[in-house]
């Protein structure tokens, strides 16, 4: 039977995307959320 799911390596690269914009970018809280302005560089 196939995997349902994603493979554990996806957790891995969405890990790193998020690091890199955390160092990248700005945070502005709103609401309790934490947003990045990806446009601003």
């Amino acid at each position: 039977m196939g995997r349902i799911g994603r493979d554990s390596s996806d957790g891995d690269q969405a890990a790193r995307i998020a690091a890199w914009v955390r160092q990248t970018f700005t945070a502005t809280e709103t609401g309790g959320v934490t947003l990045y302005d990806l446009t601003a560089r």
